[in-house]
């Protein structure tokens, strides 16, 4: 990811978010350091999510795994929070204001409740409960979300999403079930469990493009929390393999890319969220 990153900045900076710096040691601030801030930081190459042109559809496989550590500023409440999304190439994100607080920079207060008006698949980790939303079940919590705010399904992190540990992710499609998956696990706390996992049934070929970007963003609102994310990219012909900080390897995934979470790239940003 740090190849990834310093490439896309050097080469295409208008790839990253609306909110986003970049400082000279290579460390990105996802969102501005402000109240209702949001951005976006994407892999700097398309990801070929399915193939149709033989006549025959070839879904890929995937599995990323990347970690992050969050450390509100008040212990009390701290939003609003980070997500990996997936969305087409072209996909057309609101302005930075508009998609702030609980939208995670994915999202307008216009269309986040409308499947209609978008197109993305995202994982959210979420620090604050909406209750406007139905579907947060604890101010810490992580989502599936597919083209609304309002995720499909979600469940309560066990110990904390905020607590200053480092929380690890995997995220895994399986084509052929349609399964798509969410694997949690922090420093504290080494053996899944059958609560710190979410997962839903969903055709991807029904709501991305054959093409798409995929990457994280972020938001701020109006209480702050301080979170840091690393994620570590390398290619290799054919096949993906994942690994994990003093994990073994977990998965292989046909075509594309290797995905190994070491000390790549730290994205920071500082989360708000009002409670109004």
């Amino acid at each position: 990811m740090n190849h990834v990153l310093r490439s896309c900045i050097l080469e295409n900076p208008q790839c990253f978010g609306f909110d986003l710096l970049v400082k000279k040691n290579g460390t990105i601030l996802l969102a501005e350091p402000s109240y209702f801030s949001a951005g976006r930081a994407y892999y700097n190459k398309p990801v070929h999510l399915w193939d149709n042109s033989t006549g025959r559809l070839i879904v890929t496989d995937f599995t990323t795994h990347f970690s992050f550590i969050i450390q509100p500023v008040h212990k009390e409440v701290s939003a609003d929070g980070i997500a990996f999304f997936i969305a087409p190439i072209d996909y057309e994100f609101s302005d930075n204001h508009n998609s702030s607080g609980a939208f995670l920079g994915l999202f307008t207060n216009e269309s986040a409740l409308d499947v209609t008006q978008n197109q993305i698949v995202a994982v959210e980790f979420d620090t604050f409960k909406n209750t406007e939303f139905r579907d947060h079940p604890s101010d810490n919590h992580v989502g599936i979300d597919v083209n609304s705010i309002v995720s499909n399904t979600s469940v309560t992190w066990p110990s904390s999403i905020k607590n200053g540990s480092t929380v690890y992710a995997w995220v895994s499609y399986n084509s052929k079930t349609q399964n798509l998956s969410v694997l949690l696990n922090d420093a504290d706390n080494l053996v899944f469990g059958e609560n710190s996992s979410v997962s839903v049934i969903v055709n991807l070929t029904t709501i991305l493009l054959e093409w798409v970007s995929v990457g994280f963003s972020a938001s701020t609102g109006g209480c702050n929390g301080w979170l840091q994310a690393e994620q570590d990219y390398k290619k290799e012909e054919n096949h993906m393999k994942v690994y994990g900080t003093r994990c073994t390897r977990i998965g292989l995934v046909k075509r594309h890319l290797v995905w190994r979470n070491k000390n790549l790239a730290k994205m920071k940003y500082l989360m708000s969220r009002n409670e109004s």
